[in-house]
């Protein structure tokens, strides 16, 4: 049996954990215990406790992954496939889940009402498009792309004094 974690090793470490009647199987190579910092200890006590949490905290994420908006019963695997919240009380029950996801689709996690792509003077400025995208290269430590970037906004920049 592979790895369900890095795909290549053997698996020698196989857990089964019931949750709520739901059964949970992994099956891991050694290297990757010992690199998910799961020794395997001498101790059976030890290995236990190890396990155990190592286990609660995969039920956890499942658990997590199940949220359901009590008002309309929208779970949050169903937004995840259709990208539609259920009505105005899910944005609050999935609010921890949807932040991440519209900063790396959107690069922001807001919606700026005053500024709408289809009035004229709201449009963002060439400069200020490559300064986000500069801002995001950093912070996501793509420091290649953020040096075209620098370069791409110097040039701009020395191009308009020019004029």
């Amino acid at each position: 049996m592979i790895c369900e974690i890095c795909k290549k090793n053997q698996a020698t470490i196989h857990f089964v954990m019931n949750v709520n009647g739901k059964v949970t199987k992994i099956n891991i190579c050694e290297s990757c215990a010992a690199g998910g910092g799961m020794e395997i200890l001498a101790s059976p006590e030890k290995s236990f406790n190890l396990l155990n949490k190592f286990l609660s905290s995969l039920a956890m994420a499942e658990t997590a992954e199940d949220k359901e908006c009590p008002t309309c019963g929208k779970k949050l695997s169903e937004f995840k496939d259709d990208g539609k919240l259920g009505c105005p009380r899910c944005w609050d029950v999935f609010r921890e889940d949807i932040i991440p996801l519209l900063k790396k689709l959107h690069g922001v996690s807001f919606h700026n009402r005053k500024k709408s792509p289809l009035r004229k003077e709201n449009k963002i400025s060439e400069a200020e498009k490559i300064q986000d995208e500069l801002r995001r290269a950093v912070d996501e430590e793509n420091y290649e792309k953020a040096a075209e970037l620098r370069d791409r906004l110097r040039d701009l920049k020395s191009s308009d004094v020019k004029k």
